[in-house]
């Protein structure tokens, strides 16, 4: 368990996309349900698409959190695209290891 467990009080949940081939339906696959902590990000600099301004979200989670780019996150009723995933491992005892996780709200 990470020390940061303590901060995830955000429930989400992933779907990642899926294609049946018999009728040709694209949709989302529910993968589960996680807690994290969602923050929008909001100094210019550390934008990873400046047309995106102000649609552009930070998600931390633990690290065996199974996302994807290309999954989508869903907090509520607000729904945003992983834009990203980083890894972040602590290699001295693994309590501080996390993902952060770019997220685009459409």
């Amino acid at each position: 368990m990470s020390a940061l467990d303590n901060f995830y009080k955000t429930t989400f949940t992933v779907s990642r996309s899926s294609i049946v081939s018999d009728t040709s339906i694209d949709g989302f696959s529910f993968i589960g349900s996680y807690a994290g902590l969602i923050r929008q990000i909001t100094d210019k600099t550390k934008l990873y698409n400046r047309d995106d301004f102000g649609n552009e979200f930070n998600l931390w989670c633990g690290f065996g959190t199974p996302i994807k780019a290309n999954d989508r996150v869903t907090v509520g009723s607000d729904i945003y695209s992983c834009v990203g995933v980083q890894d972040f491992e602590d290699l001295e005892d693994g309590g501080d290891s996390h993902k952060q996780i770019i997220l685009s709200k459409k």
